[in-house]
């Protein structure tokens, strides 16, 4: 076994005051373990040949050479008798180390005694723990196969209800398509339907689907008529009639009369061709108008208006 190395411990006791200065003229009371009135004494050299007085008195750098047996209880007072720190159960290294080689040795009476009932123990720790482990191997060996089978099982498992749940996610969503789709086509306009806008850009652009031609340019709508009193024009779908201007005709001409100033007897007027002449003669009114044709068309917004075709 290698050798290993300890901590350099200062061949002197020392003790330092609560602001960290050495201890001058402190003291050092050494008890058994477990009381404070049965004193212990100490050395001053590691062979105990020389007890120190009791208390120990500290020099002027706060120290002093004590070396214990056994396990103590210390008080650490200033010059005026102030403790300053203790501590109980302080023990020398041998004694510490002898008490925890009984605790693992069951009590063996000499060092090496214990250090081979140590040994053995060690020995027999290792002993369980190879047996333990060439038993988890030998299990690991045996259950290879079914851990591998079932692995294999569980991946074929989890893989096929992967499928199964992504198979209904995809007809869901087929599903869902064909729905929408079907929404979309109903809220559509239909062949032959009317398209109304301000935009002049064709609905093919605006709407996405559909070919679209302008219709009814420059005319208002009416709608298809089956009232057999409305005239024939109403009564198909696509037919056009009226004008802008429009001219009267003599039969549009509303009945009408004029007065004259001719002369007769009175129940009988002729035309005289001059008051100077009173001999009754043929004549007329008189021309006005220009028989310009008046305007026909109401109030109006215009707007495009397109039909689909396909």
């Amino acid at each position: 076994m290698a050798a290993t190395a300890g901590i350099l411990v200062a061949p002197r006791f020392q003790a330092f005051d609560k602001l960290g200065r050495p201890l001058i003229g402190g003291r050092v009371e050494a008890y058994q373990a477990g009381s404070s009135t049965v004193a212990l004494d100490t050395y001053s050299d590691p062979d105990r040949l020389f007890k120190n007085t009791w208390p120990v008195l500290l020099d002027d750098a706060g120290s002093a050479a004590i070396y214990i047996s056994g396990a103590y209880y210390i008080r650490i007072l200033d010059a005026n008798g102030v403790l300053i720190a203790e501590g109980d159960g302080i023990a020398d290294a041998y004694s510490v180390a002898k008490s925890i080689i009984d605790g693992l040795s069951g009590g063996s009476t000499t060092i090496e005694s214990r250090v081979s009932d140590l040994e053995s123990e060690v020995d027999d720790l290792q002993d369980q723990y190879n047996n333990q482990k060439d038993t988890f191997d030998a299990y690991k060996t045996s259950n290879n196969t079914a851990l591998t089978t079932l692995g294999t099982n569980q991946t074929t498992a989890l893989t096929n209800a992967i499928s199964t749940q992504n198979s209904a996610m995809l007809a869901a969503v087929d599903a869902l398509r064909v729905d929408m789709n079907n929404k979309i086509a109903g809220l559509q306009i239909k062949v032959g339907g009317l398209y109304f806008t301000e935009s002049n850009a064709n609905p093919a652009s605006d709407l996405g689907y559909g070919s679209w031609s302008r219709v009814a340019q420059g005319m208002t709508l009416v709608s298809l008529s089956t009232n057999p009193l409305d005239p024939a024009w109403t009564k198909s779908v696509g037919s056009t009639y009226g004008e802008y201007a429009h001219a009267l005709t003599t039969d549009e001409n509303g009945p009408h009369s004029h007065t004259n100033g001719g002369v007769g007897a009175p129940n009988s007027r002729a035309w005289s061709n001059s008051s100077a002449d009173p001999t009754p003669g043929a004549g007329n009114t008189g021309s006005s108008g220009l028989g310009t044709p008046h305007n026909n068309v109401q109030p109006s917004y215009v707007v495009n208006v397109w039909k689909r075709l396909s």
